[in-house]
């Protein structure tokens, strides 16, 4: 699968957000956008995933077509949350009734990988547990697409080098992106990297 950004804009009102971004995103490419608060990172990484419209340009996703396109991403994002009644365990079971799991992962693997309370409910995670159960979900979820928006906010330095380690051995040939404000750990498997003001005509 192939992802090909053309000339994409977002306008909220009389502002735009991003304005002709341009952008190719091969097969099993793994690539970072940076940038500061307010620079347009998450409304691209939403219009990626399909949840906002583009008020220009266009999306091309090879050879997905638009309607099972939304199958095909796993995604990590501030605005984005689990359902916190539940335990950790009914919650991946709730989530993988919808989806499949990445091939060599299931339940019991899962559950050792995150070494988090199973039987407790999420609600009594502290937020850096909840983000990691979020990554977990997205990296062993089957998907081509896998977007990481500030993924490793409220996660401390062991749970960063558990995050990147999970990277190496379970984002394989997906199309990786990672939005974050800095470069460190969270983007350590990215090869391409671009400043959002490098993509973004609103800011030139």
């Amino acid at each position: 699968m192939e992802l090909s950004l053309q000339g994409i804009g977002k306008r909220f009102g009389k502002d735009w957000i991003i304005k002709d971004v341009n952008l190719q995103l091969p097969a099993a490419s793994h690539t970072a956008i940076t940038g500061a608060n307010g620079s347009g990172k998450s409304t691209l990484m939403k219009i990626i995933a399909g949840f906002l419209s583009p008020t220009k340009g266009k999306i091309n996703h090879h050879p997905i077509d638009k309607e099972a396109f939304f199958k095909e991403v796993s995604i990590v994002a501030p605005y984005l949350d689990i359902y916190r009644d539940l335990d950790m365990k009914q919650q991946l079971r709730f989530h993988f009734s919808m989806r499949d799991y990445v091939q060599g992962m299931d339940e019991a693997a899962l559950i050792d990988m995150l070494s988090l309370p199973y039987d407790r409910p999420i609600s009594s995670f502290s937020s850096g547990m909840v983000q990691r159960l979020k990554i977990g979900l997205a990296l062993s979820t089957q998907s081509s697409i896998l977007l990481l928006d500030e993924a490793c906010m409220n996660l401390d330095r062991s749970a960063m080098d558990w995050y990147a380690s999970s990277m190496k051995r379970l984002a394989g040939d997906r199309i990786v992106i990672v939005a974050s404000n800095t470069e460190g750990l969270e983007t350590e498997t990215c090869s391409r990297r671009f400043r959002i003001e490098e993509l973004n005509l609103t800011k030139t």
